[in-house]
């Protein structure tokens, strides 16, 4: 057993992400429609990730067995949360015409090859001396690293465009704000996910600037959530 600085940073990510599935609850309780039921379900699988790695890194951080556990649990909850996020893009995009299933099936089934690389790969967690969990990741140009980083892109970059193009249509200010909330979000996890792979992973940083890019993302989600918090849920996006 053992505490680090990265439990407390995927503490901050579990409250922030709860609020974000209360939220999307509420809207879906509302609307009663597929696209809040899609965010919702989205929204689930992000803190169900976050809740594992929390206990791993508050409770268990100085167990090997718990470190290399919490790698191979995340990679299964990231492939259901990208093929949510595909699957809303589909939905949004393409159906009737083409099942949003053509396009959810095929990332979560690359997610389950991930997870089953990464349960090969050699990862060798370990604590550094700020606190911060050094997962270990092997070769850069490892298959799990490489898939991770397809399924990263491929899950959001469709999802910032239609989103965009979602800000452009709606006039209701509320439906703008949070789709435009959601664009910096994704965007800025877009950076933070290339700054882990090409920075932390490639240059070898320490390991605690992959926690603080979490919490300034952590921060940027409950700033999109207040802003947009209101009794009334606006129009969907």
């Amino acid at each position: 057993m053992g505490y680090s600085i990265t439990g407390v940073a995927y503490l901050i990510l579990t409250i922030t992400t709860g609020l974000l599935a209360f939220r999307t609850f509420q809207y879906w309780n509302k609307e009663k429609d597929t696209v809040a039921k899609i965010w919702f379900f989205a929204s689930l699988s992000l803190l169900g990730f976050t809740f594992f790695k929390t206990i791993v890194g508050l409770f268990f951080a100085r167990d090997p067995l718990f470190l290399r556990l919490s790698i191979d649990t995340s990679s299964f909850f990231q492939a259901i949360s990208y093929s949510t996020l595909i699957y809303f893009v589909f939905y949004v995009k393409f159906a009737p015409k083409i099942s949003p299933w053509w396009g959810a099936v095929p990332v979560f089934l690359l997610g389950m090859a991930s997870t089953f690389s990464s349960l090969k790969a050699t990862f060798n967690p370990f604590i550094e001396p700020s606190g911060a969990i050094n997962w270990g990741v092997p070769s850069f140009f490892s298959l799990s690293i490489i898939l991770r980083a397809i399924l990263f892109f491929i899950a959001f970059v469709p999802a910032i465009i239609v989103l965009f193009e979602q800000f452009n249509k709606s006039e209701n200010i509320y439906a703008r704000r949070k789709a435009l909330g959601f664009i910096l979000v994704f965007s800025l996890a877009i950076i933070i996910g290339l700054f882990d792979f090409l920075f932390i992973n490639l240059l070898k940083l320490d390991a605690i600037w992959r926690d603080i890019g979490s919490v300034t993302l952590c921060i940027v989600v409950i700033i999109v959530l207040l802003s947009t918090w209101k009794k009334n849920v606006p129009e969907k996006i």
